[in-house]
């Protein structure tokens, strides 16, 4: 029986030459001191110290006595030894740890053994060839080569990290962190396949690399946030060019309702069913293109996507024939091609950027040539549902769909993305809820 001091004293002691530490616990029923050693190592014994008194700020007197035994157990003393170099990490957190990661449910595999489960799976669910050889050529394949026989679950940070900056260090900063994305995604579907944990992702965790002054590239964003897709928006129909009101009814096509933008220098006015009326269906009928997997589809405009072309069609001088019309020469008659169009965006995106420098509009961001279907993608899988979204886009393969575009964006910034409205709408909603505000209240009063 040991009666335990409130207040136990942490000590250094000599013992032949040697400095040690040791901790006076209390007293036995006879009246021996209870002292015992905690080695050399002060930063082991101030924390095996701070763990005692935190015991018995919480009185708990049965958890010092268990300190101590685990203290005088060997197979302990050997785990703090292990601990020593990762600071006040206790056995109970890594028991914990190793109780929930030891294993993964389908059990260990080797990244060469999990490259091989993937790919049949990526068969199974229907992921384009193209999609599955890039995976194997230039991202997975190539790190599984770099280690053939190593375990995914001993997958680390260190790995991770000497494959991107050593191994793959000739590849261009914005390549690196498209190999960092793609081998993030990669793990994250060995995971969901029971063969890994997300929460282990040695991908996580690394940052994109910087140039050599120090500067970050200006990153390519896979999505473009609700917030610098006001801006543009807001800047396109303010513009006094038919050109650029045109690229206004492509990008709110394009960002909102999944049209693509082979699909969209297709279209012609009398392809869009526009009403005013928000009580009533709105739609596009869209063709299927031979080169995509897609089919022909009508697709139920979103509301804010409604309002949008509204105003479009306002400032529309002709709306009649092709939607995206070729103006060389000022006349906008013919149909535009797809070089044309996407030429006609990157002027665009110009002038947006010169218009935000001039405006110290500080949201300016730089996103894949595909963004605003990967936008849409993203963004409607949280607001829509993986259903109605994939039917929207023209996708058969909703699992791919998942898999390729759930982690970009949350519920949250969906919302958002989903309430992008012109500035009149904006105006108009805002009175409309000042005077049911307004009649509340005089009901109230």
């Amino acid at each position: 029986m040991v009666e335990v001091n409130e207040n136990p004293r942490l000590e250094q002691f000599s013992n032949r030459g040697n400095l040690y530490w040791r901790i006076e616990i209390g007293k036995t029923a006879d009246g021996k001191r209870v002292r015992p050693s905690l080695g050399p190592d002060e930063k082991y014994a101030r924390s095996f110290y701070a763990e005692i008194l935190e015991r018995l700020g919480c009185g708990d007197i049965k958890g010092v006595r268990s300190a101590v035994n685990e203290l005088n157990d060997l197979d302990s003393k050997a785990a703090r030894k292990v601990l020593h170099p990762y600071g006040q990490t206790s056995l109970l957190e890594v028991a914990q740890w190793w109780t929930k990661f030891r294993k993964p449910p389908k059990d260990h595999v080797t990244l060469t053994q999990a490259l091989e489960k993937w790919h049949d799976e990526a068969i199974k669910a229907q992921h384009s060839d193209t999609y599955i050889k890039k995976m194997l050529n230039t991202y997975a394949g190539p790190f599984v080569r770099e280690y053939p026989k190593l375990r995914v679950m001993d997958l680390t940070y260190k790995e991770a990290e000497r494959y991107i900056f050593k191994v793959k260090k000739g590849l261009s900063n914005s390549s690196k962190g498209e190999t960092i994305r793609k081998l993030r995604g990669w793990f994250n579907a060995l995971a969901d396949m029971k063969y890994a944990f997300r929460e282990l992702n040695p991908f996580n965790d690394i940052k994109a690399p910087k140039d050599k002054f120090g500067v970050n590239e200006e990153e390519v964003e896979r999505t473009v946030s609700p917030r610098f897709m006001q801006v543009m928006l807001d800047y396109a129909l303010e513009s006094q060019k038919q050109s650029y009101i045109e690229v206004l009814t492509t990008i709110v096509l394009r960002a909102f309702c999944g049209v693509r933008s082979e699909e969209v220098v297709k279209l012609d006015w009398k392809n869009i069913t526009l009403r005013t009326d928000s009580e009533k269906p709105t739609k596009i009928v869209v063709r299927k293109l031979a080169s995509k997997m897609g089919y022909k589809r009508d697709i139920v405009i979103p509301e804010n996507a409604r309002c949008w072309l509204i105003e479009a069609l306002a400032k529309t001088k002709n709306p009649s024939g092709p939607l995206i019309k070729n103006w060389r020469h000022g006349k906008g008659t013919e149909r535009s091609t797809v070089e044309g169009y996407l030429s006609r965006m990157n002027d665009f995106h110009k002038d947006l950027k010169k218009h935000c420098e001039e405006n110290k509009i500080t949201c300016w961001e730089k996103y894949e040539q595909n963004g605003f279907r990967v936008s849409c993608a993203s963004y409607g899988l949280h607001h829509f549902g993986k259903e109605m979204i994939c039917r929207m886009m023209g996708e058969k393969r909703d699992a791919v769909f998942w898999n390729n575009y759930q982690e970009y964006v949350d519920e949250e910034s969906a919302t958002r993305y989903f309430q992008v409205y012109p500035q009149a709408e904006i105006e108009r909603r805002r009175e409309i809820d000042e005077m049911l505000f307004g009649y509340q209240g005089s009901n109230a009063a």
